[in-house]
């Protein structure tokens, strides 16, 4: 969260804040005003960012004279951070080198409204003359599907189409243009947005990821102007960029953040550009070619995950190099277009592999998809992108499959055979991930040291469907699963090559700066003491999947559950058990046929507490895994990273992911000594009449000290594990194989 310490110096400012008339012309003609629309909601009521940037603001050193200033609306909020700005009407503020109040008369406006938008612009043309304008969007936002700017007291927010609409109200007649158009706010870098208000300003700054709490800085950005009014739009929002992101990394090394800017008189080619795509991807559509479509979607991450939602908004260079072996023509063509229309853009090192803006491919959203479709593109400007994107949304809510799959097996690895070299060097030595040796995905397996104990490796003959039904949403998952189709077959048969075969699932690419990169072959150093010490510290397991199954397989993650202990039996029944979550550590041969997954008896802990955890998002570059708990009291998700610098794991922080409206929540906030930490267990039970059951189970509390949280890898506790394969098909579900158990 931003730093609050400048709510001192704003409170001093406020206390004498002078007043001007809500109708009379504050400056005579400015050269550069800002126009803030800041829709405080729970980020001001719980957190004073509003009030932060304010201060920011005041603090920027525009000049007096008013020729770079800022016009602020506030609103939106159940309570605000300072005395001055009001929680029962909206206000208006001027900023120049002091904040001004306009002492509007406004009653309390609904910020989700575009009416409200547009009386805003409206009331700054007439009373606020610049030679260029800026406006900045401040709240929650949500990408194509949820808008942005939610009024936390109406339940009420911006859709693409009602931003449109005020813009296009208030500017009508006048002659004016924005020189851009910002979004303080999440997931806003979208291409519906950019083409929705293309005709009404020359760029746009905002971000494909979630923000953090602190968003832009605006005494770096309005400092700038306030230097040189005359600095080009594209330069200003180079500023925003470059500032948003050494804010962020400052508060947060570890923090996943991106910032562009769009030139919007590029859009005509990328709107050609994608109409194009989404023709020739709706031609593979009705050729027959929707499992290999599902599987290159399913291997691309999508921004903004969390195990309580997602928005479906993908990468958009991700989107042309994961489609390059379907329609390598337009493909290609996409991925020059967004090469070009995002001008400039920046990251942390977790999102390096993103170009900028995204686009909505759904996928885990699919079978809610009728809720946002309609008004998803209501200018229709790119009607054969959306008639795939129906057809395709079709297709998956219309499928299913069954899996036929073996029974799993305990399999011997060794360290000499060249078969096992094969999967075990895909599987671990990081080709497709970029990790190299030793990388994070071997760390996902728990290390490659001693195992944490010996499994049995003895089938229990049961089929885990029939035993734990709907366990994680049962046999199938409709697009609700908690841990999302990431990577897809991270590990194909083809994986070092970076492309995918007629016949060969799609594979999560690496977005480079060149096309080509992303099928040269890397190195990955394993060495047979590496095979020899996976060998001699892994069990290894093993289903065999049919032609059939594999033709409907998109992608295999590995799940661990342990039998509760005797008292929970006693209380729920013998068939008890707690769920510890998924894991990406598995290899298909989509050759053969074989699946196959390493457990070395290790799991994460939490300050040696075993705890269950789920991985979120898998790419080229990084890991993002959760963990449920309770931190002081309240739902949350332990953020756990690995990457290069820390391919052990490292925890970013706490989110308590998705508010319980639908709003992604901003940044990570940080443990600090005297917090209350609890993992939250899912308890699986069958009740009288043989029903399936689920219910949460807290843990104990870890009370951190000044140590605070430390995440790591131990060997499990003693019990009885149930290890198995989780299917998931092209269709979105997802379906469990017989399990083996463990006794460690």
């Amino acid at each position: 969260m931003k730093k609050t310490a400048l709510f001192l110096a704003l409170a001093m400012i406020l206390s004498m804040l002078p007043a001007l008339p809500a109708t009379a012309q504050m400056v005579s003609e400015a050269d550069f005003a800002v126009l803030v629309y800041m829709c405080g909601t729970d980020l001001e009521s719980r957190y004073g960012s509003a009030t932060s940037d304010l201060s920011e603001m005041i603090n920027a050193g525009m000049p007096q004279d008013g020729a770079v200033c800022a016009l602020v609306q506030t609103g939106g909020a159940k309570q605000w951070q300072n005395d001055v700005v009001p929680a029962d009407r909206t206000e208006r503020f001027l900023i120049t080198d002091q904040l001004y109040s306009l002492d509007a008369g406004l009653s309390q406006l609904d910020m989700g409204r575009p009416q409200t938008l547009q009386d805003f612009l409206t009331f700054a043309f007439e009373n606020l003359p610049a030679k260029r304008y800026g406006l900045v969007l401040w709240d929650h936002g949500s990408g194509s599907t949820g808008g942005v700017c939610y009024d936390e007291r109406t339940k009420h927010a911006l859709s693409n189409e009602d931003v449109r609409g005020a813009i296009s109200g208030a500017t009508h007649g006048r002659g004016i243009r924005f020189n851009f158009i910002g979004f303080d706010a999440c997931l806003m870098a979208t291409y519906s947005m950019a083409e929705t208000l293309a005709p009404y300003t020359q760029y746009i700054y905002a971000s494909e990821e979630l923000e953090p709490g602190s968003g832009w800085s605006y005494d770096k950005f309005l400092g700038a102007l306030g230097q040189r009014p005359s600095l080009p739009a594209d330069q200003i929002g180079q500023v925003v960029v470059d500032s948003f992101i050494d804010a962020a990394l400052h508060d947060n090394p570890n923090d996943y953040v991106t910032m562009s800017v769009i030139d919007t008189s590029k859009l005509d080619a990328l709107r050609q550009a994608v109409d194009t795509f989404g023709k020739a991807m709706k031609g593979q559509l009705d050729a027959g070619n929707f499992a290999k479509i599902s599987r290159a979607r399913a291997g691309m991450r999508a921004f903004g995950e969390y195990a309580n939602a997602e928005t479906d908004m993908v990468d958009m260079q991700t989107l042309a190099v994961g489609c390059k072996e379907i329609v390598p023509n337009e493909a290609r063509v996409l991925y020059n277009a967004v090469q070009d229309a995002v001008i400039y853009h920046k990251s942390s090192a977790a999102e390096k592999s993103t170009c900028g803006m995204s686009i909505l491919v759904p996928y885990r959203t699919a079978g809610s998809a009728s809720h946002y479709l309609n008004s998803y593109d209501a200018q229709h400007t790119t009607p054969d992108y959306d008639a795939f994107i129906k057809e395709y949304v079709q297709a998956m809510q219309g499928g299913s499959y069954t899996f036929g799959s073996s029974p799993v097996q305990q399999v011997q690895v060794s360290g000499s055979s060249a078969e096992d070299q094969d999967w075990l060097n895909e599987l671990i030595g990081g080709s497709q991930s970029g990790m190299g040796t030793g990388g994070v995905l071997s760390q996902i397996l728990g290390g490659l040291g001693e195992s944490g104990g010996s499994a049995s490796g003895t089938s229990s003959g049961g089929s885990l469907e029939d035993l734990l039904g709907g366990l994680l949403g049962g046999g199938t998952d409709e697009g609700g699963d908690s841990l999302g189709g990431l990577i897809g077959s991270l590990f194909g048969s083809e994986a070092d090559s970076g492309e995918y075969g007629d016949d060969q699932p799609g594979q999560l690419q690496t977005v480079d700066d060149d096309w080509n990169d992303g099928a040269q072959q890397q190195d990955t150093g394993l060495t047979q003491d590496h095979f020899d010490s996976v060998a001699a510290n892994h069990s290894a397991y093993s289903v065999q999947l049919s032609q059939s199954d594999l033709q409907n397989l998109s992608y295999v993650e590995a799940s661990l559950m342990i039998a509760a202990p005797a008292q929970f039996r006693q209380e729920y029944g013998d068939t008890t058990f707690f769920d510890l979550g998924r894991t990406q550590n598995v290899h298909v041969d989509w050759d053969s046929g074989q699946v196959r997954g390493l457990f070395n008896g290790n799991w994460p802990t939490l300050n040696g507490r075993m705890v269950p955890m789920t991985d979120q998002v898998v790419t080229q570059d990084y890991v993002r895994s959760a963990i449920p708990a309770l931190i002081n009291d309240q739902q949350q998700f332990v953020v756990v990273a690995f990457n290069k610098e820390n391919p052990g794991g490292v925890i970013v922080g706490y989110s308590e992911g998705y508010d319980e409206n639908g709003n992604p929540a901003r940044g990570y906030q940080q443990f600090k000594s005297g917090d209350m930490v609890a993992p939250i267990y899912n308890l699986i039970y069958w009740d009288a009449s043989g029903n399936q059951r689920q219910e949460p189970f807290v843990g104990e509390n870890i009370l951190l000290d000044q140590e605070g949280l430390t995440f790591s890898y131990a060997p499990v506790e003693r019990g009885d594990y149930y290890y198995c394969f989780v299917l998931n098909d092209v269709y979105g579900g997802a379906h469990f194989t017989d399990f083996t158990e463990m006794q460690f």
